[in-house]
């Protein structure tokens, strides 16, 4: 995920303009983690807009401005996190609640047997894998969002790319 440190330093001091530079600059890798994560493109984007929100009103809190990234994916994950479990405690089955697959598909260019693939994972491991692999994150960067060290998120992500390779080679 990239971004200026200059907006951050900004927008820690209240710069409105320097924050919605910044959510410019990250919103696409929110709602890609996002998509993949909920697997619902209006959750999705409820998820993106609570984090920007959130991340808002507590930029002042950020210490490091340089980990504004991590910052804010931690932000992401504790959304999607809270949505997922709306889904358990809510537990009926709508049209409203299917996943809109086609749609993910063609916007994030992804098939309906990495999706399903994709959630046969735990929530933490899935989102290691999300983060390393579309956003691009460091193995420590992980780690430091979910409180492991960075040998543990590598030993995760290398057995759910396994996981997913049998997966994925059975549907072929």
């Amino acid at each position: 995920m990239k971004f200026s440190v200059d907006n951050v330093i900004l927008a820690k001091q209240g710069n409105k303009e320097a924050f919605a530079n910044l959510y410019e600059e990250v919103n696409k890798d929110l709602y890609r983690i996002a998509c993949y994560t909920l697997a619902n493109v209006e959750d999705a984007k409820d998820a993106v807009s609570e984090t920007a929100i959130a991340a808002f009103l507590g930029i002042k809190s950020l210490r490091d401005p340089e980990r504004f990234g991590t910052w804010i994916m931690k932000i992401l994950s504790n959304k999607c996190k809270s949505k997922i479990r709306e889904y358990a405690y809510n537990n009926t089955v709508t049209l409203e609640n299917i996943p809109e697959v086609e749609a993910i598909s063609r916007d994030l260019e992804l098939s309906v047997d990495l999706l399903s693939a994709l959630a046969t994972l735990d929530y933490e491991t899935k989102m290691i894998v999300l983060l390393t692999v579309f956003s691009g994150y460091k193995s420590s960067e992980i780690g430091h969002i979910f409180g492991l060290g960075g040998s543990t998120v590598r030993s995760r992500y290398r057995r759910a790319t396994k996981k997913l390779s049998k997966i994925l080679e059975g549907n072929s």
